[in-house]
């Protein structure tokens, strides 16, 4: 499964990805500031499903312009990296993530982990 890691996911993650079997490119290696339309065609064009902090990426789903775009879309406010590293297993070992489930929307609510929808 080929990731592309947003500018905002921090390096313990995208290490865990790939710790994991994940191919992961971190955004931050290929080229910094692109806007988010930019990013969906590099995740689009590679095939990449993108791993983010950033709510915006629902909004291009829910337009239409990102229809075949896979999504992660981390949703816990300030944790620590070990938090991080926690969800991305969570995610893992429960099968959250695969081709057939284009959006993961993960929120954290007192330390319980949900997945939406």
């Amino acid at each position: 499964m080929k990731l592309l890691a947003n500018e905002n996911i921090p390096q313990s993650v995208i290490l865990r990805f790939a710790q994991l079997g994940y191919e992961i490119r971190d955004l931050k290696s290929i080229k910094r500031g692109l806007k988010d339309s930019q990013v969906v065609n590099l995740a689009l064009t590679n095939g990449e499903f993108i791993v983010t902090f950033d709510k915006d990426y629902l909004q291009i789903i829910k337009s239409g312009k990102g229809k075949k775009l896979g999504l992660i879309l981390i949703k816990v406010g300030f944790v620590s990296r070990a938090e991080l590293v926690k969800i991305v297993d969570f995610l893992h070992t429960g099968g959250y993530i695969n081709e057939k489930r284009r959006l993961v929307v993960v929120s954290l609510d007192r330390g319980t982990i949900s997945i939406l929808p």
